[in-house]
């Protein structure tokens, strides 16, 4: 993956656009491996005075209200998720990539990706130490924990990567995680979406690129997923959790003070667990659907909900 990666970037016209975390990263990163390769930041505010950037021959610094001019001129245009765009052409939005977005394309059948309006880091968190504790080599990325490109040299083959994914990263992405999760969609977001119907697009773009051999887990009790997941265009193995009894293929439902999934008792809600409430029971029934797919140890993954380390 790292060979390809690096390849990828490798005699390209690259901007980077927005220092923000994930620019800076990004940055490190290029330089890491391609030490003479020319690179544009394109930010609003004045960074040029950054240490970092200091004696660096092979940079270009642009800033100021016009940062955003000229898009066009690059090959690869390496967006940090706080910068809006509006009214870009094809031509520009074909060439806009995000560390997510590169992760997807080299490595999407190690991503367990998380999004959702609410309970993104609960979930993230909570599944991490599932992994973990379940003896499997894991790193957690994105929103939460470290900037993706920090740790790839770092990532094997058999790597788990927990990446939590906001609607503003995954606006553009053209990949899907083999296991996506999509806890619930509200109203939100929408200074830099501007439509419930674009953050909620952005949103199941973690679905829209699966195949039949992906999954994609999401609250069947959200009326928005409900709707959205009807459309054929969603093909990945689907796999649901709600509050009420429901009895259809891989849906996680509560029962007599039970979580169930296919006829299987899962879980006992009379033990104790560190993440209360039910919008808590639901992000608890996420993880546990993806240690069923995983075939993870149901003692140790319930031993880890119970104590949450």
């Amino acid at each position: 993956m790292l060979e390809k990666i690096i390849e990828f970037f490798e005699n390209k016209k690259i901007a980077i656009l927005g220092l923000g975390k994930e620019g800076i990263s990004t940055y490190k990163f290029i330089r890491k491996y391609l030490a003479n390769q020319f690179i544009t930041l394109l930010d609003q505010k004045d960074i040029s005075d950054n240490a970092l950037f200091k004696n660096d021959n092979n940079l270009e610094i642009i800033y100021g209200d016009k940062y955003l001019e000229n898009l066009n001129n690059y090959d690869i245009i390496l967006k940090s998720p706080g910068v809006v765009l509006n009214n870009i052409n094809d031509e520009v939005k074909n060439k806009i990539y995000s560390e997510i977005e590169i992760l997807l394309k080299y490595k999407r059948e190690n991503v367990i990706g998380i999004t959702g309006t609410k309970g993104k880091s609960t979930t993230s968190s909570l599944l991490y130490k599932v992994l973990k504790n379940n003896k499997k080599d894991v790193f957690i990325l994105g929103n939460i924990g470290n900037a993706i490109f920090d740790d790839l040299d770092k990532i094997k083959n058999d790597s788990l990567l927990v990446v939590e994914m906001s609607s503003h990263q995954l606006e553009y992405v053209n990949y899907s995680p083999h296991i996506g999760i999509i806890l619930n969609l509200f109203q939100d977001h929408l200074d830099h979406a501007g439509s419930v119907e674009l953050y909620h697009k952005s949103k199941l773009n973690i679905f829209k690129y699966q195949n039949k051999e992906d999954y994609a887990i999401y609250e069947l009790d959200n009326k928005y997923l409900n709707d959205y997941l009807k459309d054929p265009v969603y093909k990945a193995k689907k796999y649901c959790f709600q509050e009420e009894e429901n009895n259809k293929l891989n849906t996680m439902y509560i029962k007599e003070n039970n979580i169930w999934l296919n006829k299987e008792k899962i879980y006992n809600l009379n033990q104790q667990r560190k993440l209360l409430g039910m919008h808590n029971l639901k992000n608890i029934m996420a993880v546990l659907i993806v240690a069923k797919i995983l075939n993870l140890d149901m003692n140790i993954t319930i031993d880890t909900i119970r104590y949450d380390k």
